[in-house]
């Protein structure tokens, strides 16, 4: 889903192990985070956030991400 203009989420099946959320007041574009514990959320725009997360990873982005980003569906794949 889009959410805000700055965020692509995904609920997933089941919630995942988690260490405790916490508040990152900053997150920036490209930043992926969990959002209460089965809310898969990439971020494509820098902001600032009350909001707890647990932060998953960075995907590394080019020009254009979060035109791109906020104007499409994605699909985000997983591994290892």
């Amino acid at each position: 889903g889009e959410l805000n203009g700055n965020e692509k989420y995904h609920y997933l099946l089941s919630p995942i192990a988690q260490e405790e959320a916490k508040v990152p007041n900053l997150i920036k574009a490209g930043d992926l985070y969990l959002f209460d514990s089965s809310c898969v959320v990439l971020f494509y725009q820098d902001i600032t956030t009350t909001y707890p997360y647990i932060k998953l990873g960075h995907i590394k982005i080019q020009a254009g991400f979060a035109e791109d980003l906020g104007t499409k569906d994605i699909s985000v794949t997983f591994g290892q």
